[in-house]
């Protein structure tokens, strides 16, 4: 076809966007989370680490990602309206882990044609690559101590994920097998239950009376970096899948296991 080369680029660039932004959505809540806690190198080699990993995991099971984001929902709210100001991200993000845990394990085990059975090696991969996305952009953070936190998302996105292409399928034929589809299932319900609950707690914070002026200052501050963030991280992650595709990189296809 005469457009096939470009539909090709174009295709992988949109895709890419897409898990742009949601790495930029879990970088941004868990370096905010850190900052002021860990140096601050170390905050943002974190960050990476954990939304690299965090994405691949999102992205092992699609299908499994809306049963458990759907169900910590009901139940991360019943846990709020019963707890109410006092609720923690760290107890909230428990709760929500746990449900998604079992939900994630009776998953594994009963559906067989899902490629959740991957999520161990894809949340190694992830990490992997977040981990080498943190340490190449290092430079940046030597000469400017604290550049805009969007630059920082942006660079350390695109770069994970041209990494993460180059590792992926290695490692995946590898560690596939480390856990049983039981143990994979209730990983990657574990970490979409806390992922989705902590969004819950956020919204949930500006809603709730009697809410610690601190946790108010900090959801605030996560808010208003996100729309920058994701709109940088979508389209470097665009711009860096488009061009793989254009060069001829081979790349792991998502899963988008529906």
């Amino acid at each position: 076809m005469p457009h096939s080369s470009v539909r090709h680029p174009l295709a992988r660039a949109f895709i890419w966007a897409f898990v742009g932004a949601i790495f930029a959505l879990l970088y941004v809540p868990i370096f905010e989370l850190l900052h002021g806690h860990l140096p601050h190198l170390i905050t943002y080699l974190f960050a990476a680490v954990g939304a690299g990993s965090c994405a691949a995991l999102v992205y092992s099971s699609m299908r499994l990602a809306v049963i458990v984001a759907g169900t910590a929902n009901v139940a991360v709210l019943i846990y709020l309206v019963m707890v109410g100001a006092e609720a923690t991200p760290h107890m909230t993000m428990l709760v929500g882990g746990v449900l998604g845990l079992l939900i994630g394990a009776l998953f594994g085990a009963q559906v067989c044609d899902s490629r959740v059975c991957q999520g161990d090696a894809k949340i190694i991969a992830g990490a992997l690559a977040g981990l080498s996305a943190g340490v190449v952009t290092l430079p940046l953070l030597l000469v400017s101590h604290q550049p805009p936190l969007w630059l920082m998302v942006a660079l350390q996105g695109a770069v994970c994920g041209v990494i993460y292409i180059r590792i992926a399928s290695g490692i995946i034929r590898r560690y596939s097998d480390l856990l049983p589809p039981v143990g994979d299932g209730a990983v990657v319900g574990l970490g979409i239950g806390a992922i989705s609950a902590l969004g819950y707690w956020s919204i949930a914070t500006t809603l709730l009376p009697g809410v610690a002026q601190e946790t108010l200052d900090l959801v605030a501050h996560i808010t208003a970096e996100w729309p920058r963030a994701v709109l940088a991280c979508a389209g470097s992650a665009a711009l860096a899948g488009g061009i793989t595709a254009t060069l001829g990189s081979e790349w792991v296809k998502f899963d988008i296991d529906l």
